[in-house]
């Protein structure tokens, strides 16, 4: 591929942003159960359309910790369910927003902090492909 003449730019290539996207969340999310089987103090959530999916364990969060967070994951701060199963230690679960998740593909993760309160940190893409994020936040 020869470069673009000087002053100009190669077009952006469309496919680029999912891509990496998915790539990011991919690796984001694939050792969500073992991170929470060995820190109790963490665990991830992925979300799909309006589904939100996850491992937690339960010796560092109650099941109504882990609701309350997951309406943070949903454009409505609402859930019109939720569900969980036990595991070998941890719990898994599936909520579903009351309305569209925050991203329609995203992951989540949330760690109990030292100093107090749960750092919860958000990304995902919309449609269109892009990359959004959140200011990370500290729930009380």
């Amino acid at each position: 591929m020869t470069s673009p003449p000087p002053g100009r730019r190669r077009p952006a290539r469309a496919f680029a942003a999912p891509g990496l996207t998915l790539c990011l969340l991919a690796l984001l999310s694939a050792c969500g159960g073992a991170s929470a089987r060995k820190n109790p103090d963490f665990f991830t959530a992925r979300s799909s359309g309006s589904t939100l999916t996850g491992v937690y364990n339960p010796a560092g969060f109650t099941s109504e910790e882990v609701r309350e967070l997951l309406k943070g994951g949903c454009a409505e701060e609402r859930l019109a369910s939720y569900a969980e199963a036990p595991g070998s230690g941890v719990a898994s679960f599936t909520a579903v927003c009351d309305g569209e998740a925050a991203f329609g593909n995203g992951h989540m993760q949330f760690e109990r902090r030292a100093e107090g309160g749960i750092l919860v940190e958000q990304m995902g893409s919309g449609a269109d492909g892009r990359l959004t994020t959140r200011p990370p936040r500290v729930h009380p």
